[in-house]
């Protein structure tokens, strides 16, 4: 009885250990995404159902519910490793986590900022990126860029009109957002 309890303490306080080196400053676990791409500011919804991405999730809401969340170059690939995935991706919060009847899980995630990957490695079960937030272009804001800027505003609005699925809030957040970067991540 007492060897099976040291064994346990022996084998959480490894657990520890393991998780104290893995939880670098710049270490989140990867969640590799098919056909779509997450920007910064924008949510999305996310059905996570491979063993290898609800273990990446799983992780994150142990540790600060942030993931670094990649498109994969071929969505047919059902076991990506590093190599099948795009090194640029966005820092992301989980904001909502839903554990689904077939085991899946619908985590509803906002992008924070754009990273790049600087280098994989498999844990437990999950693809981990040390990773580095790329900053912001912030352009000097000339009168030519001024001028392109409002042609790609009038240009949005346009389109805006003739789409019908285009959501009326964000015609209103083009015409009157002066923030760059903000409308194009939107």
């Amino acid at each position: 009885m007492v060897e099976i309890e040291s064994m346990e303490k022996e084998k959480k306080q490894q657990e520890q250990i393991q998780d104290q080196q893995i939880r670098q400053e710049n270490f989140l676990p990867l969640l590799p995404l098919k056909n779509i791409a997450i920007l910064p500011k924008s949510i999305i919804p996310i059905i996570v159902g491979r063993q290898l991405s609800i273990k990446a999730v799983e992780y994150a809401l142990k540790h600060n519910r942030t993931l670094f969340i990649s498109a994969q170059k071929d969505p047919k690939t059902e076991n990506p490793t590093k190599k099948d995935v795009f090194i640029y991706g966005t820092r992301s919060i989980i904001l909502q986590v839903m554990r689904m009847p077939n085991g899946a899980l619908k985590i509803l995630a906002e992008g924070m900022c754009r990273a790049k990957a600087q280098s994989f490695e498999n844990n437990d079960g999950f693809i981990g990126v040390t990773y580095k937030d790329l900053p912001t272009t912030n352009l000097k804001r000339t009168v030519e860029i001024e001028a392109i800027w409002r042609e790609l505003s009038s240009l949005y609005q346009s389109y805006a009109k003739l789409n019908d699925k285009a959501p009326s809030d964000l015609i209103n957040v083009v015409k009157t957002t002066e923030d760059m970067d903000y409308i194009t991540d939107t």
